[in-house]
């Protein structure tokens, strides 16, 4: 019954909570940093309604240049900004890349460059800006947990900076800014949310806390995932799956997440055009089939929540969202890439209920996975 959770972002959740980003912010800086991509927010409309918003309260400079898996070098160019124009506080606006890019501005100040700290975690009492997160997709999570993923281009390595000093200040959740997601992205984000939830259920930090939030969230996922992606206006089915990916997001902050994760970051840091979602879906089945052992009673519980029995319960689901992708699906045509992948891992695989997980291992997961 012992364990130890931590959640110290505020979150503020509900259709319409977007309009309140001003008065929130107020209480944080006077001079903030919206840091976005590079496309999506302005042409969906949400940078200029920020803007806007925020215009009566505080002074908005704006940074678009996030890729879809945030490097360094946007990172720098961005801490820049923060530093000529004297931001006191970082907004990130849009999915899970454009919030760990915010996070890793926050506590990349004080740095000469944020490649000094990717990989690394940060002590207990770092120095941050405070940050407002306001996610566009329902899957990373990425508003309430305590780490920013980042790909260092020059050396191919991504990795995570993480530490408690990259919680948000504020998480502001408004389902109604999903609803412009393609089918695609919105499955792929989903399936994030689903990897976070079962990954932090069957890991060896998972506690009473995280089991709940993990039952929980699959139930909402399983219900409403499909839904999203057929009906993209269902708002109750939008709310559902952006409960889930706060759950999933809770759950990663205090039980971590498990080998997939580091395989996903792997490949990311040789391909970084692949989507955080896509390169998970592609090695989870095998993965799933060799930790199912393991856990063979919470993979029961998963099986009931999912209504069918067995090692399909969660690769049916995929099919259903079509997101059962390979590796040579998403361009990996080259086997030999693998050792690539291998020589890239990092962070912790110790989490993970599968024993003895060395490198032969997660070998034969990626050979599997073509």
């Amino acid at each position: 019954m012992g364990f130890e959770y931590l959640s110290p972002t505020k979150i503020v959740f509900g259709n319409k909570k977007f309009n309140d980003l001003g008065k929130i912010a107020r209480g944080y800086g006077n001079q903030t940093l919206i840091i976005t991509g590079k496309r999506a927010m302005r042409e969906q409309g949400y940078l200029e309604k920020a803007i806007k918003n925020l215009k009566s309260f505080v002074f908005p400079v704006v940074f678009e240049g996030i890729s879809q898996n945030p490097r360094a070098s946007e990172i720098n160019e961005a801490i820049e900004m923060a530093r000529v124009n004297e931001c006191n506080l970082i907004i990130g606006l849009g999915g899970g890349s454009a919030i760990d890019a915010a996070k890793a501005v926050s506590v990349g100040m004080d740095y000469n460059s944020i490649e000094d700290i990717i990989g690394k975690t940060l002590e207990y009492n770092k120095i941050s800006l405070p940050v407002i997160a306001i996610p566009t997709t329902a899957g990373s999570g990425a508003e309430v947990t305590k780490g920013a993923i980042i790909t260092n281009i020059e050396k191919e390595f991504k990795s995570g900076i993480r530490g408690e000093a990259l919680f948000p200040d504020v998480a502001i959740i408004d389902p109604l800014l999903t609803h412009s997601l393609p089918a695609k992205v919105t499955a792929e984000t989903g399936f994030d949310a689903l990897t976070h939830v079962i990954e932090s259920y069957i890991a060896k930090k998972a506690n009473l806390i995280t089991d709940m939030y993990a039952e929980k969230a699959m139930g909402l996922i399983a219900q409403n995932l499909e839904k999203v992606i057929t009906n993209p206006y269902d708002i109750q089915a939008r709310e559902n799956m952006c409960l889930a990916s706060v759950f999933g997001g809770l759950n990663i902050a205090n039980a971590s997440s498990c080998a997939p994760h580091r395989l996903q970051q792997a490949m990311g840091s040789i391909l970084p055009d692949i989507s955080h979602g896509a390169g998970l879906a592609a090695v989870y089945p095998t993965w799933l089939e060799k930790v199912r052992p393991y856990e063979k009673d919470k993979f029961e519980k998963i099986d009931g929540i999912f209504q069918k029995e067995g090692y399909s319960s969660i690769t049916n689901f995929m099919e259903k969202i079509k997101v059962n992708y390979s590796l040579e699906d998403l361009g990996v045509k080259d086997r030999g890439m693998i050792d690539c992948f291998l020589d890239k891992i990092s962070g912790n695989v110790e989490n993970d209920p599968i024993e003895n997980l060395d490198k032969e291992m997660m070998k034969s997961i990626y050979e599997a996975s073509f």
